[in-house]
C-alpha cells in the first residue's frame, strides 16, 4: 500500500484503520493532533474521513516497576478519548500490557500450551536473563515494536504511524548502528514495507498483505513539536496533564545518569541527541537525510514467500525480525564464537540457533544467564 494513498480512499471502500503508538511524550500527542484536524477538515469538505486511526499505549509497568505513574497514565490515556474522538472522526484508543505479547504473538486457533508462569513472569524472566542495561532496553525495545506489529495485523492495519522526529530518527540511527544492526536500520528508519512476524495472526483473506511504517515527523526536531506545542493552548493543557516521562522502560534502579558507566547505548544517544539539536540541528538533520538515501527493499522476506524468493532475498532475525546481514559471519566471526559458548544454554531454551540471530540481538543476548525459565513470546 502506497502510504499517501489514505488521502484517496475510494468512497466505496471502507477508509483504512490506521495505528499509532502512543507514549505521553510531546511527539505523539502533537502527531495524534495533527491527524485529528486533517481528519476534521476531511469530514467537513467531504463528509468522511480518508482513514482511521487506532490509538496504542502499551504498558510497560509490569517490568518498570512504576505502578505509580502506571496508574496516572491510565487515567489521562482515558480522558484522551473524548478529547480526540468526540466528533465521531473514527479515533479509538486502546492499551495493552507490553507482557501480553505472549498471548498475542500465538497464531489463530493455535492450542494453548501448558501453564507455565504467567506472561508477567516470563517477561520478567526474559529480561532479567540479560546481562547489562543496554541488552535490556534493546530486548524491551525490540518486544514493543513486535508487539505493535502484531496488533496491526490483527486489526488488518495497513500502516504503522511512528511519532519519531528527526532527532529520535538519529538517535535511533546510531543506537541501532553501535548495537550491530546498521544492514537494517533502512527498515526501523524509513517509510517502506516490514517483515511480518514468523507467524502472524492473519485472516484467511489476507494471504497478500503487507504492512507499511510511516514517520510522518520525520522532518521536524524535537524543538520544533515543543514549539508547536507551545503555541497550542489546547495541547499545553493536555500535555501538562502527562506523567514525566524518561528514555527508558528499565526500573528505576537502571536508569542511568550521564556519568555512569553502565549507561546503555539507548540512553546514551538520547542524551547526546538532546543536546546536539538544540545548538547543532543541521547536523541531526544531516544524520536522518544520510541514512534516508539507503533505500530499504520494498518487499523484504517473510515466512509465506516460496523458496525462489527465499533464495533471493536476506532472512529476517528469529527476534527482532529485521533482515540478517548475511555477510556479518565473516566480520564478527571470532564473536560469534564467543557467543555460542556464553548463550548456548540461552539460546536453546528460546529455541533459535546463533545463525537464526543478527548482529544486534547475538550482542544483547551475548552473556546471558541460562536455566531462568527464559521463554520467547514466538
Amino acid at each position: 500500500m502506497d502510504p499517501f494513498r489514505v488521502r484517496n480512499t475510494p468512497n466505496n471502500a471502507p477508509p483504512p484503520l490506521l495505528l499509532l503508538p502512543f507514549s505521553f511524550g510531546v511527539s505523539s500527542l502533537t502527531l495524534l493532533h495533527i491527524l485529528k484536524e486533517q481528519m476534521s477538515s476531511q469530514r467537513a469538505r467531504t463528509g468522511r474521513t480518508g482513514y482511521e486511526l487506532l490509538v496504542v499505549w502499551v504498558d510497560d509497568s509490569g517490568v518498570s516497576g512504576d505502578d505509580s505513574r502506571s496508574v496516572r497514565k491510565k487515567e489521562v490515556f482515558k480522558n484522551l478519548e473524548p478529547h480526540f474522538s468526540g466528533e465521531g472522526l473514527g479515533i479509538t484508543f486502546k492499551s495493552v500490557l507490553l507482557e501480553d505479547i505472549y498471548t498475542y504473538s500465538q497464531p489463530q486457533g493455535a492450542s494453548t500450551p501448558p501453564a507455565q508462569g504467567t506472561n508477567l513472569e516470563k517477561l520478567r524472566a526474559l529480561i532479567s536473563s540479560l546481562p547489562s542495561p543496554s541488552s535490556k532496553q534493546d530486548i524491551l525495545t525490540t518486544l514493543l515494536t513486535r508487539l505493535l506489529t502484531l496488533l496491526a495485523l490483527m486489526h488488518a492495519s495497513p500502516a504503522i504511524l511512528f511519532s519519531h522526529s528527526t532527532t529520535r530518527l538519529a538517535e535511533k540511527t546510531l543506537s541501532e548502528t553501535a548495537k550491530g544492526r546498521g544492514y537494517s536500520v533502512p527498515w526501523s528508519t524509513s517509510d517502506c514495507t516490514i517483515p511480518l512476524p514468523p507467524a502472524p495472526p492473519l485472516p484467511p483473506q489476507s494471504s497478500q498483505y503487507q504492512l507499511q511504517t510511516i514517520y510522518p515527523l520525520r522532518d521536524l526536531l524535537k524543538k520544533e513539536l515543543h514549539t508547536y506545542l507551545s503555541l497550542t493552548p489546547s495541547l499545553q493543557s493536555l500535555y501538562t496533564l502527562f506523567p514525566t516521562s524518561t528514555s527508558t522502560s528499565l526500573p528505576q534502579s537502571l536508569i542511568p545518569t550521564a556519568a555512569a558507566k553502565d549507561t546503555s547505548i539507548d540512553s546514551l544517544m538520547h542524551q547526546y541527541f538532546s543536546q546536539m539539536e538544540q545548538t547543532y540541528p543541521s547536523i541531526v538533520a544531516n544524520v536522518v537525510k544520510t541514512i534516508g538515501r539507503v533505500p530499504a527493499p520494498t518487499h523484504p522476506f517473510t515466512s509465506a514467500e516460496v523458496s525462489a524468493e527465499v533464495e533471493r532475498s536476506a532472512p529476517n532475525c528469529a527476534i527482532c525480525g529485521f533482515p540478517i546481514d548475511m555477510d556479518e559471519a565473516e566480520v564478527w566471526g571470532e564473536e560469534d564464537q564467543d557467543v555460542k559458548k556464553l548463550s548456548v544454554g540461552v539460546l536453546t531454551e528460546l529455541g533459535v540457533g546463533v545463525e537464526e540471530l543478527c548482529g544486534g540481538c547475538r550482542r544483547s543476548l551475548e552473556g546471558a544467564k541460562e536455566g531462568a525459565g527464559v521463554k520467547w513470546p514466538w
